[in-house]
């Protein structure tokens, strides 16, 4: 959940098959903030951290693969449409 004021918003999560959770509240900020800072809604902040941070659990350590990162940026640019 995001609240914000009066707002609040229920954001839910990418599957994933978690393997290490190293590095995702990082990359669940980061995406949320990159968001804040586009003046996207809370929900779509929300939907971009969910996307970083249900990736890099999925990898050993924080550090994700290029192709990794390529799918990543995909799914954002289909968030942002």
């Amino acid at each position: 959940m995001i609240k914000r004021a009066n707002e609040v918003v229920k954001v839910g999560i990418i599957p994933a098959e978690s393997i290490d959770t190293t590095g995702a509240g990082d990359l669940y900020a980061a995406g949320f903030l990159f968001g804040l800072i586009q003046n996207l809604s809370l929900e779509k902040c929300g939907k971009i951290g969910s996307i970083l941070s249900g990736n890099v659990i999925e990898v050993v350590g924080p550090k994700m693969n290029e192709s990794k990162w390529t799918n990543i940026q995909k799914l954002i640019k289909e968030e942002l449409n």
